[in-house]
């Protein structure tokens, strides 16, 4: 007979419920999505600065991606899944593109004078359409 009356539960209930209970107080960030950026026309004839923004805002990035005149213009760049935008130097660009955790979205600057404009062209998992490596950005001090 068991002279111990306290209930005896099983190593690995135990195990199970404490994982459980530890996980779900501890949700991370989601993963990262991606956007892969192409220009129409791909050169610009004067020097761009792309910064990332909110849609309908005018919070800009701290992060930016500077390119001479007559340079391609692509940006490889990971983001936080959300809705994102564009600012090509002082001017904000009509339209923007969700970012999907684990997915590249394909996305299209229409650079025209004096004005931008960005369109989504497509979406797929990141890297299996593909090989550009990602874009190095510059930091603004804040």
């Amino acid at each position: 007979m068991n002279a111990d009356k306290s209930p005896r539960f099983p190593v690995a209930l135990l195990i199970s419920v404490f994982a459980i209970a530890c996980g779900q107080g501890n949700v991370g960030d989601p993963l990262p999505g991606y956007v892969h950026l192409v220009a129409d026309p791909p050169h610009a004839g004067i020097p761009v600065t792309v910064w990332f923004r909110d849609p309908g805002g005018t919070n800009l990035s701290t992060i930016f991606f500077e390119f001479p005149a007559g340079d391609p213009i692509l940006i490889v760049f990971p983001g936080t899944p959300g809705n994102s935008a564009l600012q090509v130097n002082d001017d904000p660009c009509d339209g923007e593109w969700a970012i999907l955790s684990q997915v590249e979205t394909d996305v299209i600057l229409h650079l025209d004078e004096g004005s931008c404009r960005v369109g989504v062209v497509g979406s797929h998992p990141f890297g299996s359409v593909h090989t550009d490596p990602q874009t190095e950005p510059k930091l603004r001090a804040r």
